[in-house]
């Protein structure tokens, strides 16, 4: 079973394609996979401007196939509440905040959706670039994947006979 996380761009990809959403559910209940439920994603979703938009991203993740966690680490004042994440730098993961951290809107953001991928997840799905190099670079063994890759990742895993049967 693959444990993975999702970056917020592809909340709003499954958002826009709901059979996405319905393979991903299947994948799951086939065993191939569970989606690592970051709190600092659903924070990202609940800062969507847009009510209806907002609503319809936040909908899209209360019905993925999660298991949620805590951030494995955090930055002080950056989205996430008291209890949300655990303490430290995220060193341990081989992908500290600190290196994980991108350029422009978001960054910290970001850094803490990675670094907690790369502590709790076989996977890291995001469409961005500048992210995507940062987690091939650092020591970690969290893949990155597209979410073209992601998607036929989960059409190849519902075509597949059911584990155990």
């Amino acid at each position: 079973m693959k444990r993975i996380a999702l970056d917020t761009m592809v909340i709003n990809r499954v958002a826009d394609q709901p059979s996405l959403l319905s393979q991903i559910k299947e994948a799951a209940s086939r065993g191939c996979l569970v989606i690592i439920g970051n709190p600092m994603v659903r924070y990202e979703l609940e800062q969507t401007k847009d009510t209806n938009r907002r609503d319809a991203l936040v909908a899209v993740w209360d019905a993925l196939p999660r298991q949620d966690i805590l951030a494995t680490a955090s930055f002080y004042g950056v989205g996430l509440r008291y209890g949300q994440s655990c303490y430290g730098d995220g060193s341990h993961t081989g992908l500290p905040l600190q290196e994980a951290r991108t350029k422009g809107r978001g960054r910290a953001r970001d850094a803490v959706i990675a670094t907690t991928a790369a502590g709790q997840a076989d996977v890291l799905v995001t469409d961005d670039g500048p992210l995507t190099e940062k987690v091939k670079q650092s020591r970690t063994a969290c893949e990155v994947w597209s979410s073209n890759f992601f998607c036929q990742f989960v059409n190849e895993s519902c075509a597949k006979p059911r584990i155990g049967s």
